[in-house]
């Protein structure tokens, strides 16, 4: 089996390289490979991962227009037409449109780049319902698009809190907020930190380090004299590092200029015991079962209110609602659940084609 990884591509989340090396490690009586789509250093950060690379190809940008035939012969040369081949990502598996016309391929997809449309064979499998959606909404017929799967990988090390505040330069006593994913409005965000700071919340606001609006976040907070209540995730730390330190999560509402479809960061948030805002039209709360507990919040306004209370009332029924939702979401996110249901479509992907 081939896993294709495409680790630079805005498209192409941690997260996702982590549910490889997840399925890779479940695995252990099917030879695996991994083909890096990206330079040296990405497959040097997957080498690092544990991820068995075999090889790599470089100009992923495609402004050639020949990724997908370098990555066809790639295949071609090095594998019969019987191995199975698994794109991580919607790059990975843009790549593998020609690949598709003679390989058996499955596609893991938790974002999708709806500038680059993709015209192959590929079985994909969603990660949620509103991904599926948006895969059909490209292009992708229906009976190319299986029902969604998720999963989260357990972490067994994780930094001591008091590490951490102390790389963030935070003092034990503040309000710690992380911030969960990349695409969210940095007007919601900027307007946050003026409420909670004119409501004297010792407060400070944890950027993920991919987060696509930085640049106009600092200029909006700047201006309102809050700036010093932000900082940013450092190289040497995890999301999942800063999200056991912090006293609650948040994941804004995404910024008009985007559209996503991805769960992924919002279940790793979900999956630990910290209190956790997220807004009910986030992907998310498309999720059967679990969705509704963990997207509940309707309006800015309502998250500034629940944090004034998380810093001045009993925190006790948060706790115990965050423990019923971390139970939740564990028990359908899985590494061996999640492995069982890309088995079951691999082989139903195999009956379909008899």
């Amino acid at each position: 089996m081939l896993h294709i990884v495409a680790p630079g591509q805005p498209a192409s989340s941690p997260l996702l390289l982590q549910l490889a090396r997840v399925a890779m490690r479940q695995m252990p009586n099917i030879s695996q490979s991994v083909l890096v789509l990206g330079s040296e250093s990405d497959v040097r950060a997957c080498r690092a991962m544990g991820l068995q690379v075999l090889g790599s190809i470089g100009g992923v940008l495609d402004v050639s227009q020949t990724l997908q035939q370098r990555v066809c012969k790639y295949v071609q040369n090095n594998f019969l037409f019987s191995e199975k081949l698994i794109a991580w990502g919607f790059e990975a598996m843009v790549s593998t449109n020609r690949c598709s016309e003679q390989f058996e391929v499955f596609a893991i997809v938790d974002e999708v780049d709806c500038l680059h449309a993709s015209h192959g064979l590929q079985t994909c499998v969603p990660t949620s319902p509103c991904c599926a959606e948006t895969l059909h909404s490209c292009g992708i017929p229906q009976n190319q698009i299986t029902e969604p799967i998720i999963a989260v990988e357990p972490c067994a090390l994780l930094v001591e809190k008091a590490t951490v505040l102390e790389i963030l330069e935070i003092s034990d006593g503040e309000f710690v907020v992380s911030i969960v994913g990349h695409t969210g409005a940095w007007q919601e965000i900027a307007a946050m930190a003026v409420r909670l700071h004119f409501a004297k919340i010792p407060v400070c606001f944890v950027v993920p380090s991919e987060y696509k609006h930085r640049a106009a976040l600092m200029i909006a907070v700047r201006e309102h004299g809050v700036s010093h209540l932000f900082t940013q995730i450092p190289s040497e730390l995890r999301q999942i590092d800063v999200l056991h330190a912090a006293t609650c999560a948040w994941s804004p509402t995404n910024a008009r200029s985007d559209r996503t479809c991805g769960v992924l960061e919002v279940l790793e948030a979900a999956s630990v015991q910290v209190p956790l805002a997220v807004s009910t039209c986030h992907p998310v709360s498309t999720i059967p079962s679990i969705g509704s507990t963990i997207a509940w919040a309707s309006t800015s306004v309502e998250v500034a209110g629940w944090m004034i209370a998380l810093h001045t009332e009993d925190t006790s029924q948060q706790i115990s609602k965050s423990v019923s939702r971390v139970s939740a979401v564990r028990a359908i996110t899985t590494p061996s659940r999640f492995i069982e249901n890309i088995l079951l479509r691999t082989s139903q992907a195999c009956r379909h084609s008899l």
